[in-house]
């Protein structure tokens, strides 16, 4: 798996409309056209292994990084988050889970894509759908 660097704040100063990291955006476009994953809702990842499902930014995360998932205390299946900040986020907050900013920012999304493409996900678009207007507007 690749790993984006750079920062937006690196990519603002070289251009004037911030992109989405090019490899990674292939990467994603790919895995969410492929049909290896299967869609789920309100969470990044439920289940593990052959039974599990990604949201969109699941996808982008299992593809971009080789990520540190976190379990969701209670869940059947289990679900799980990026990271300890986004278990909390989503427990105390009732926020939509995200990437960590760190990763994000290195792969050029911002938090209003971000919210964006979690809502289209959670609002039933498919993940073709999902592609074909990260392709156009990423």
């Amino acid at each position: 798996m690749m790993v984006a660097t750079g920062t937006m704040e690196e990519k603002s100063e070289s251009t004037a409309i911030e992109l989405l990291h090019p490899i990674i955006k292939d990467q994603w476009l790919e895995a969410l056209r492929s049909g290896e994953y299967k869609q789920a809702r309100g969470c990044l990842c439920v289940g593990r292994g052959a039974k599990s499902w990604h949201d969109v930014l699941g996808v982008l995360y299992d593809v971009g990084f080789d990520g540190d998932w976190h379990q969701v205390p209670g869940g059947d299946p289990p679900k799980w988050l990026t990271s300890e900040w986004s278990l909390w986020m989503s427990k105390n907050l009732s926020e939509r889970p995200l990437l960590p900013s760190g990763q994000a920012s290195a792969m050029g999304l911002s938090l209003g894509e971000q919210i964006y493409l979690a809502r289209m996900n959670d609002d039933g678009k498919s993940f073709v759908e999902i592609a074909d207007w990260i392709e156009t507007y990423l």
